[in-house]
């Protein structure tokens, strides 16, 4: 081998390695609502067109490595099949392979909170009141696992189900 050759070998970057998550790990699923974020138009029994709005239900799941770091997400909204629901399930897949190749969720965080797009509107959770958009509400929520914000191995209401939407607002009904 040549010196050049040995010197671009030694040079070039090396491929990425893809840490996969071990089968069993701690988990987080997270439930949010969208108040009034979606417009549905009905044919009413008079014969005219109305328009229906319903809340936009997502649920979420983080998925972590052994010691603390997040390492997938999982994002489930509307009806199985449903083109939406679609592209989001697309997107944490995309999100997740970035995580275990290695690129910080502080990244994601700084390009995707505060995006706006519908459905966007008031949520029931107290922690993050408006969502611009279900991305901007998903990684506002994430930055609890920001590499800047953790300061524990394993995040401490990892599988506890306890999370800032579980608290009660004044003069609401839990879901």
């Amino acid at each position: 081998m040549s010196e050049q050759m040995a010197l671009a070998k030694i040079m070039s970057p090396s491929a990425p390695v893809r840490m996969r998550l071990p089968d069993e790990r701690k988990a987080i699923s997270h439930k949010f609502v969208i108040v009034g974020g979606d417009k549905r138009l009905e044919l009413g029994a008079d014969g005219q067109v109305h328009t229906r709005v319903v809340d936009v239900n997502v649920y979420f799941t983080v998925g972590f490595y052994p010691d603390g770091k997040l390492g997938e997400i999982f994002i489930k909204i509307g009806k199985e099949g449903d083109e939406k629901s679609g592209i989001y399930d697309a997107f944490a897949i995309a999100i997740s392979l970035a995580l275990q190749y290695g690129i910080p969720i502080d990244v994601f965080i700084d390009k995707f909170e505060h995006t706006r797009f519908e459905p966007a509107g008031p949520t029931k959770n107290p922690d993050i009141p408006l969502a611009k958009s279900i991305l901007d509400y998903i990684f506002r929520w994430l930055e609890r696992f920001s590499e800047e914000a953790r300061t524990s191995v394993i995040p401490e209401d990892a599988g506890n189900g306890v999370s800032g939407s579980d608290k009660q607002v004044e003069g609401s009904t839990p879901t």
